[in-house]
């Protein structure tokens, strides 16, 4: 695909990213998936993989509000997420 970021495969009902409005990979009508939210930032920590994502993530406790930055469908957003415990 040549993305930068860490796409966002699922977002769980009421976790603080579905509350935020982000989106993760959905199933179009004709069967193709359609990657909503790529993650490419979390704060000030730029985000350009997977291990950027769990390297930025550590930085923080569980309950703290960080800014998400995201790309979907080439338009930017930023989204204000309060982190869940790990699972």
């Amino acid at each position: 695909m040549g993305l930068s970021g860490a796409i966002v495969l699922q977002v769980i009902p009421g976790s603080g990213a579905a509350l935020a409005g982000m989106r993760g990979v959905e199933r179009a009508r004709d069967g193709q998936l359609v990657v909503n939210d790529i993650i490419v930032g979390i704060d000030t920590f730029a985000v350009q993989d997977t291990d950027d994502l769990l390297n930025a993530l550590e930085h923080y406790e569980p309950g703290a509000t960080v800014v998400v930055k995201t790309v979907r469908r080439g338009e930017e957003r930023t989204f204000r997420v309060r982190l869940g415990e790990p699972e």
